[in-house]
C-alpha cells in the first residue's frame, strides 16, 4: 500500500501527501508511494497483475483447439471452481462462445482439453483470439490467426493534426531513484530532442509513416514516438487493444486484447505524484470522440503499437508535485509510440529487463487518419 498522510490545504480541501509536504527535511519525497493499492485503498493496475500472476489455473496453448490446464495450487483440487468458458473474437467482437463445464483437477495435475473452435474467415487485418475463463478465479488469451490483407482505402482523409517526435516520457518514480535513469535521460537532453533529432514523415494519401533514428549513444530510452495534439472537445476514446486497465510491455499478462473506452480523463492513473501513466499495448485502432459521441479521429491500420493519451503534456507532468497542480484542460495528447520502455519492478534496482528497453537504432512505424 502506498504510505500517503491526508493534508487538509489552506482552502479546505484534502490531499494525500508524501515526504516533504509538512515541511520536512530531509525527506525521501514520493520514495513510499510504492504500493500496489493507493493510500486511500484505491487499487492500482499493478494489483490487477499481480492476481493474474498467482492465479491458481495455468493454461497453455497446445494447438488445434488444445488447452492445457494446470491446476497451480499444492494441497486443493478445483471441483468447487466456476465452470471453464470459452469465446472467439475477431477483432475484439465475439463470434463463437460456449463452456467446458467444471474440470476437478488435483492439486498439481493438468488435462488437456478441447474447444470447438470454428472455421474462420478473417478480412483485411483483422486478428482473432481465443480466451478462457475460469469464473472470477482465472483467465487466459491467445492469438488464432492473423490476415495481413490491405484494407479498403479511407472514404475520407482528414488533415494529420499537430506532430512532434516524443523521445522522453514524464519520469516515473521508479526512474527517479537508484540508477536515476531521469537523470540521465535529462543529461541527454531529451525532453527537447524534437528540436535536435529529425522526423522523417511520408504521406501517401490517408497513410502516415514516421521513420527516426536513434544515435548509437543512446541507450535505454524511455520510448520512440510521436506526440498528437487534438483540438478542444475529445471526451472518449475507444480503442482495439490490450486493456481495459493500464499496460505495458513487461506488465501486460493480467490484460486482453478487445475493444474497450474510456473517458479521457480516465485514460491515465491517477497517481498520487504525477509521472507517466496510462500506456496500453498492442492497440491497433483509436476512435476519439466528442461529448455527443460523434468521432473526432480514427486512428487505425496500427501495427499493435504502443497508445498514452493524457490532457498533459510530460513537461507538465515532470513539473507537478501533485495532481491539483496540473492545469485544467479540454484538449488530449495521444502518443503513438514504435516503442515504449517497460516499469520494472524496483525503485533502487533492478534495471527493466533487457527485451523492454530501447537501444539506437532506425524505428519505422505507420498508421491512417480518417
Amino acid at each position: 500500500m502506498d504510505q500517503a498522510l491526508v493534508q487538509r490545504l489552506p482552502d479546505g480541501t484534502e490531499r494525500l501527501a508524501y515526504g516533504g509536504d509538512f515541511g520536512d527535511h530531509p525527506h525521501d519525497g514520493p520514495f513510499c508511494l510504492n504500493g500496489v493499492v493507493s493510500a486511500d485503498r484505491t487499487p492500482h493496475p499493478s494489483l490487477l497483475e499481480l492476481a493474474h500472476v498467482l492465479q491458481p489455473v495455468g493454461f497453455a496453448w497446445t494447438g488445434g483447439g488444445g488447452v492445457r490446464l494446470t491446476n497451480e495450487h499444492d494441497f486443493t483440487d478445483l471441483a468447487d471452481v466456476a465452470d471453464v468458458d470459452w469465446a472467439v473474437t475477431v477483432d475484439g467482437d465475439e463470434v463463437a462462445a460456449g463452456t467446458l463445464g467444471r474440470v476437478p483437477l488435483p492439486p498439481g495435475a493438468t488435462a488437456d482439453l478441447r474447444v470447438p473452435v470454428p472455421p474462420l474467415q478473417l478480412h483485411g487485418r483483422q486478428v482473432a483470439h481465443l480466451a478462457l475463463r475460469v469464473g472470477a478465479v482465472a483467465s487466459w488469451q491467445v492469438e488464432l490467426a492473423r490476415s495481413e490483407d490491405a484494407g479498403p482505402p479511407a472514404a475520407a482523409t482528414v488533415p494529420a493534426p499537430p506532430t512532434r517526435l516524443a523521445l522522453w516520457r514524464a519520469p516515473i518514480d521508479n526512474e527517479t531513484f537508484g540508477p536515476r535513469h531521469a537523470a540521465r535521460w535529462a543529461e541527454l537532453g531529451l525532453p527537447t530532442a524534437h528540436e535536435r533529432i529529425e522526423l522523417r514523415t511520408e504521406t501517401h494519401g490517408d497513410r502516415i509513416t514516421h521513420e527516426v533514428t536513434v544515435p548509437a549513444d543512446w541507450d535505454d530510452l524511455p520510448r520512440v514516438g510521436v506526440r498528437l495534439e487534438l483540438p478542444p472537445g475529445v471526451i472518449a476514446v475507444d480503442w482495439l487493444g490490450r486493456g481495459p486497465h493500464e499496460n505495458y510491455s513487461d506488465r501486460r499478462a493480467g490484460t486482453t486484447v478487445g475493444r474497450w473506452r474510456t473517458a479521457v480523463d480516465d485514460w491515465p492513473v491517477p497517481y498520487v505524484h504525477p509521472q507517466a501513466s496510462g500506456n496500453r499495448t498492442g492497440v491497433r485502432e483509436l476512435r476519439f470522440l466528442d461529448a455527443d459521441d460523434r468521432v473526432v479521429l480514427t486512428v487505425d491500420e496500427l501495427d499493435d503499437l504502443d497508445v498514452t493519451v493524457s490532457r498533459w503534456t510530460d513537461e507538465e507532468l515532470a513539473a507537478a508535485g501533485h495532481l491539483e497542480d496540473l492545469p485544467a484542460r479540454n484538449h488530449a495528447y495521444p502518443w503513438i509510440d514504435a516503442r515504449h520502455r517497460g516499469v520494472g519492478s524496483g525503485a533502487v534496482g533492478p534495471n527493466v529487463s533487457a527485451p523492454h528497453r530501447i537501444g539506437p537504432g532506425t524505428y519505422r512505424w505507420s498508421y491512417r487518419l480518417r
